[in-house]
This record gives C-alpha cells, sequence and structure tokens, in this order.
C-alpha cells in the first residue's frame, strides 16, 4: 500500500539489491493500462534534520513490468531523478501487473541499515 499512496515520504523497502524480486498488483477487472512508472529510492525528506534520504539507499535502475496477458515491457531508470520515470505502453488489459527488480545501484552511504533498495511511489495511467 506504500507504493501507491501518493505519497513520497513512504516507500516499499528490500534489503539487500532487490534483484529479482517481485511485486504484484493487483487491479479492477477491466482495468487497461498505457503508462507505468515509479520514484526509483527513497524520495523522503527527513522532517526534523532536512536530510535528503534518496542517495543514501540502492536506487533501481530496470525493471520488468508483466501484465496478466503474459507482455513484458523492461524499463530503464536514470539515477538521480527523484520524481517519477514513466513508461508509455500500448495498452494492456488484465487484472494483475507484476513488478520485477533487474538491476540496481550499489548503496550510497555505509551507514547500517542502508543496503536496501527502495521504491516510493509506482503509477499506472489507464488508457
Amino acid at each position: 500500500e506504500q507504493l501507491i499512496d501518493g505519497r513520497l515520504n513512504t516507500a516499499w523497502r528490500c534489503n539487500g539489491n532487490g534483484i529479482g524480486q517481485v511485486v504484484t498488483f493487483t487491479l479492477p477487472a477491466g482495468t487497461s493500462i498505457a503508462e507505468v512508472g515509479l520514484v526509483n529510492g527513497y524520495a523522503k525528506v527527513d522532517p526534523a534534520s532536512g536530510a535528503r534520504r534518496y542517495g543514501e539507499y540502492r536506487r533501481i535502475t530496470q525493471v520488468t513490468w508483466t501484465f496478466a496477458n503474459g507482455m513484458s515491457f523492461q524499463q530503464s531508470l536514470t539515477d538521480g531523478v527523484k520524481t517519477l520515470q514513466k513508461l508509455s505502453i500500448p495498452d494492456q488489459a488484465g487484472d494483475t501487473v507484476t513488478l520485477t527488480i533487474n538491476a540496481s545501484t550499489q548503496p550510497g552511504s555505509r551507514s547500517r541499515g542502508r543496503d536496501a533498495v527502495l521504491i516510493s511511489e509506482v503509477s499506472f495511467r489507464q488508457a
């Protein structure tokens, strides 16, 4: 639920490089998607200290989106872009979308707990 809550200060988290990790989204029946997107790191700005968390963790650099009909699309993500990175696709109908992490950066900080990938937000635009 933290992936689609519209808030960049919440995130989905996976320890390590995340490669091969899968997140599956269930959509209402009859949904057709024309665009997918995600924020490929922890875009949180700490309200107490003002620290920007994005560069402290790993950032995802490539994912695969797979739809209920079996079609899949790779998306390459630019490291350092702390906003939604979108991918337009041919309309895909179905009730599930699977996101698979293919590649990520090294952690930006050696602090304890920073060896993890985070996704601040995922978006789907209906056709």
